[in-house]
């Protein structure tokens, strides 16, 4: 919060603010596949913290099938944000961006 002339005034929220580290780390003539997703999938449930559920085939599978299918970006985007939690902002990001590819 912010006072000016006794008038409290609340800081904007960051918008698109994630406080976890960017998970995704790998050279750009890194094959994208299967292999490549559970790795992926792996690398994001230790950094989110495994809620029991999760385990890196089952999820990267899931994923993959909704990569694969023919929704729009914007609602495949809600679906995911909807499977993988509020952390889950950059991953999906890159998951969007490699459907393109």
């Amino acid at each position: 919060e912010t006072s000016v002339s006794n008038v409290s005034v609340k800081d904007p929220p960051i918008r698109n603010f994630d406080p976890t580290p960017n998970p995704i780390d790998w050279p750009s003539d890194e094959i994208i596949d299967v292999h490549w997703l559970r790795s992926q999938c792996t690398k994001f449930i230790s950094l989110v913290g495994d809620n029991g559920t999760w385990n890196p085939v089952d999820l990267a599978a899931t994923i993959n099938g909704y990569l694969q299918s023919s929704r729009p970006d914007t609602e495949l985007q809600d679906v995911l944000f909807e499977l993988l939690g509020p952390n889950s902002f950059e991953f999906i990001s890159l998951l969007l961006r490699e459907r393109l590819n």
